[in-house]
Protein backbone atom coordinates (compact mmCIF):
# COMPACT_ATOMS: atom_id res chain seq x y z
CA UNK A 1 0.00 0.00 0.00
CA UNK A 2 1.49 3.60 -0.74
CA UNK A 3 2.38 5.73 1.51
CA UNK A 4 1.45 9.07 2.48
CA UNK A 5 3.50 11.84 3.90
CA UNK A 6 3.68 15.35 4.23
CA UNK A 7 7.40 16.07 3.28
CA UNK A 8 8.31 16.57 -0.46
CA UNK A 9 9.83 13.95 -2.60
CA UNK A 10 13.33 13.25 -2.82
CA UNK A 11 14.98 16.79 -4.16
CA UNK A 12 16.95 15.42 -6.46
CA UNK A 13 14.64 14.30 -8.88
CA UNK A 14 15.42 13.82 -12.29
CA UNK A 15 12.14 12.73 -14.24
CA UNK A 16 8.58 14.50 -13.64
CA UNK A 17 5.31 13.51 -15.47
CA UNK A 18 2.10 14.71 -15.21
CA UNK A 19 -1.67 13.76 -15.79
CA UNK A 20 -4.25 16.34 -16.01
CA UNK A 21 -4.75 15.36 -11.86
CA UNK A 22 -1.40 14.95 -10.55
CA UNK A 23 2.29 15.19 -10.59
CA UNK A 24 4.91 11.89 -10.87
CA UNK A 25 8.57 12.26 -9.33
CA UNK A 26 11.54 9.97 -9.76
CA UNK A 27 14.58 10.13 -7.98
CA UNK A 28 17.91 9.81 -9.34
CA UNK A 29 17.92 5.90 -8.39
CA UNK A 30 15.38 3.99 -6.50
CA UNK A 31 17.49 2.70 -3.90
CA UNK A 32 17.31 6.77 -2.45
CA UNK A 33 13.36 6.64 -2.41
CA UNK A 34 10.58 5.30 -4.32
CA UNK A 35 8.59 7.38 -7.15
CA UNK A 36 6.10 9.56 -5.24
CA UNK A 37 3.15 11.62 -6.70
CA UNK A 38 0.86 14.38 -5.54
CA UNK A 39 -2.16 15.60 -6.81
CA UNK A 40 -2.14 19.25 -8.31
CA UNK A 41 -4.90 20.43 -5.66
CA UNK A 42 -2.27 19.75 -2.56
CA UNK A 43 1.06 19.52 -3.75
CA UNK A 44 2.39 19.15 0.19
CA UNK A 45 0.78 15.74 -0.09
CA UNK A 46 2.88 13.38 -1.61
CA UNK A 47 2.41 9.23 -1.44
CA UNK A 48 5.15 6.96 -2.50
CA UNK A 49 4.66 4.55 -5.78
CA UNK A 50 5.74 0.60 -5.01
CA UNK A 51 8.32 0.73 -7.63
CA UNK A 52 11.12 -2.00 -8.78
CA UNK A 53 15.11 -1.21 -8.47
CA UNK A 54 15.87 -0.42 -12.16
CA UNK A 55 19.25 -0.50 -12.54
CA UNK A 56 21.53 3.09 -12.64
CA UNK A 57 17.99 4.80 -12.00
CA UNK A 58 15.14 6.43 -13.83
CA UNK A 59 16.07 8.54 -17.47
CA UNK A 60 12.95 9.74 -18.07
CA UNK A 61 8.73 9.02 -16.95
CA UNK A 62 5.93 9.25 -19.46
CA UNK A 63 1.99 9.43 -18.32
CA UNK A 64 -0.31 7.80 -20.98
CA UNK A 65 -3.39 9.57 -19.82
CA UNK A 66 -5.77 7.65 -22.23
CA UNK A 67 -4.71 4.28 -20.82
CA UNK A 68 -3.61 5.67 -17.32
CA UNK A 69 -0.15 4.25 -17.35
CA UNK A 70 2.87 5.63 -16.37
CA UNK A 71 5.78 4.68 -17.84
CA UNK A 72 9.08 4.73 -16.84
CA UNK A 73 13.24 4.77 -18.72
CA UNK A 74 16.12 3.27 -16.61
CA UNK A 75 19.63 4.79 -17.47
CA UNK A 76 20.81 1.93 -18.86
CA UNK A 77 18.04 -0.73 -19.21
CA UNK A 78 15.45 1.23 -21.64
CA UNK A 79 12.05 0.38 -20.64
CA UNK A 80 12.31 -0.86 -17.44
CA UNK A 81 8.24 -0.99 -16.42
CA UNK A 82 5.11 0.54 -16.47
CA UNK A 83 2.17 0.93 -13.83
CA UNK A 84 -1.36 1.08 -14.28
CA UNK A 85 -2.74 4.47 -11.81
CA UNK A 86 -6.07 4.71 -10.60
Amino acid sequence: MPESSTSQPDARAVAMAASSTALYTAPDTFSQSPLATAKFSDLKTWTSIPSPKSGEGVWMLQFDSDHKILYSTGFNLGLVWRIVMP
